[in-house]
This record gives C-alpha cells, structure tokens and sequence, in this order.
C-alpha cells in the first residue's frame, strides 16, 4: 500500500514553490505504510502506464483454468477504488497475460510486453535500498 500526501499543505506553499510546481499543482510525496518514502520517479510511470491501459482482447470466462499464477494485483483508491489483476500462464515457453479489471466485466488478454513493463515498474516500488546505506545518488 501507498498512500499520497501533501508535502506542503497548499495554504503553507510560498509563492515560489507555487510557481515551481504551477499555480495549481499539488506537491506531493508517495510512502509506503512502513513509511518509505518512494520516489516520484517509480510511482508517476506505473501510474501513468495503468491510466492508459488497454487490452489486447476480451476472453470468455474459463472456470476451469488452474495452470495460472498471480503476476499483478493492484488496487487503487481515490473518489472510487479501481482494481486490476494479471494471471501468467505458462505453456511450454508461450506465456499468456489474462487478467480482470473492475472498470469491465469481462477478463481480457493483455499483450506480454504490457503486463511485464507494468510488472517490473510495480516491483522497482518495492525495491529497498541496501541496509546500512540511506544516502542516494543525486
């Protein structure tokens, strides 16, 4: 879980961290409950990759699929709660994203190039720094 915060109240913003960030705009920093902070640089990309999200075709219902694994479930929580999951399938070295979503009612096929990318940009949110070492390159 993550959890979205303002780093500065807007009331406390100075003009220059306004015209900084745009009259308008939030400044924001993304945690984890934990309390990592994690970069903007991680969490803007899988957002914007989920956001823009389209499959490559809807599939009928097949209850009796077990050769699945779980490869991504992401909930996402705002005005509504937004829910996505990713099955991997394995045959041989075919391997097939199936997946469900709460924005529609029927599973779909997503493209493996797709649901990889948005994979590997879910888990470099979870990628600690190594213990002992709390300075970043800047």
């Amino acid at each position: 879980t993550f959890v979205r915060k303002a780093k500065i109240p807007e009331t406390e913003r100075t003009k220059e961290e306004k015209a900084e960030a745009g009259e308008n705009a939030a400044v924001v920093v993304w945690n984890a409950l934990d309390g990592r902070s994690i970069d903007a640089e991680n969490m803007d990309p899988l957002l914007r990759e989920l956001s823009e999200l389209s499959c490559q075709e809807f599939l009928q219902p097949d209850p009796d699929s077990t050769a699945t694994t779980v490869a991504l479930s992401v909930s996402l929580k705002g005005n509504k709660e937004y829910k996505l999951q990713l099955e991997r399938e394995q045959n041989g070295e075919t391997t097939r994203y199936t997946g469900t979503s709460s924005l529609v009612s029927q599973p779909f096929e997503m493209p493996a190039y797709t649901a990889e990318e948005l994979i590997r940009k879910a888990e470099a949110l979870f990628k600690t720094e190594k213990a002992g070492d709390s300075t970043r390159d800047g």
